[in-house]
């Protein structure tokens, strides 16, 4: 109680505590908590390196392991760690007897989920080898140029509101906006009235 105490008071002299409001009504939205086992694959990062039929597979796990982990109460790597989601994706094993060489399947996780498993890896052998995940083209030289004006602009408000720079957009955000991205999708409420204008100064019409 006193740490808040101390720190409400430091935002309120700061006329900051709209900004703290607005992040907690942002964290209060139900869709931030919305896990829909058919989206479960958009978590994974690493999936383009895989052939089409292999991505199949690992978008059928990443699915069986949300639902898993929903429906026992788990965090999903308490069911399989992400690199064992790969693991199976890139050998497709077809049987109990292969799934004992999956590097990182413990015992315990492989007769749990064993028949899961393989039926996953039956439904990405059966389903259409369309891609996933798309390999997405390096930035180009002025891409490149664009993000480094933008995580400059970026620093300079920080250090002018003596914020951390990731506070106000992380450079995810940024690879965002240089590939295209709506400024709005990407900054919201406070973020977007110390930044916005002067980002959007930046960016091409």
């Amino acid at each position: 109680m006193p740490v808040y105490e101390a720190l409400h008071e430091r935002l309120a002299a700061a006329g900051r505590l709209a900004w703290v409001a607005d992040d907690c009504a942002r964290l209060t939205e139900p869709a931030l908590y919305a896990n829909d086992p058919a989206e479960a694959w958009r978590r994974l990062r690493g999936g383009a390196e895989l052939p089409a039929a292999n991505q199949q597979m690992l978008r059928a796990l990443a699915a069986f392991r949300e639902q898993t982990a929903q429906a026992r109460n788990l965090p999903r790597g308490w069911v399989l760690r992400d690199e064992v989601l790969f693991e199976l994706a890139r050998h497709a094993p077809q049987t109990r007897a292969e799934l004992v060489s999956i590097r990182g399947l413990e015992d315990g996780a492989r007769d749990r989920w064993g028949e899961g498993i393989l039926a996953c890896i039956d439904q990405g052998r059966r389903a259409e080898p369309l891609l996933v995940w798309e390999r997405q083209a390096p930035p180009t030289p002025e891409q490149n140029a664009l993000g480094k004006r933008l995580m400059e602009t970026v620093r300079k408000v920080a250090q002018e509101h003596e914020l951390a720079p990731a506070v106000l957009a992380t450079r995810r955000d940024i690879e965002k906006l240089v590939r295209g991205s709506e400024l709005a999708s990407v900054l919201r409420g406070w973020r977007a009235e110390l930044l916005g204008a002067k980002l959007g100064a930046l960016l091409p019409s």
